[in-house]
């Protein structure tokens, strides 16, 4: 089966991505990560609503959507 021309075109690329802890981020992380051959993704996470940004990741990396994908440094 041939791949996607998404598929091919993000192989082993490095993403940069803002909004990733909102609802349609999530969505477009998600989709990356299982449907993808990407190389990294780098997510701008602001601090807010008195959490630290680094509060905010651990949270974004425990959501049931991504667990189970791949590994996150």
């Amino acid at each position: 089966m041939e791949d996607s021309e998404v598929k091919t075109f993000y192989k082993d690329k490095n993403i940069f991505i803002t909004g990733a802890t909102g609802f349609v981020g999530m969505a477009v992380v998600e989709k990356l990560l299982r449907t993808t051959d990407v190389g990294k993704i780098y997510l701008l996470i602001r601090p807010k609503k008195g959490k630290e940004a680094s509060a905010r990741l651990e949270d974004y990396i425990k959501n049931p959507v991504l667990a189970g994908d791949k590994d996150f440094e």
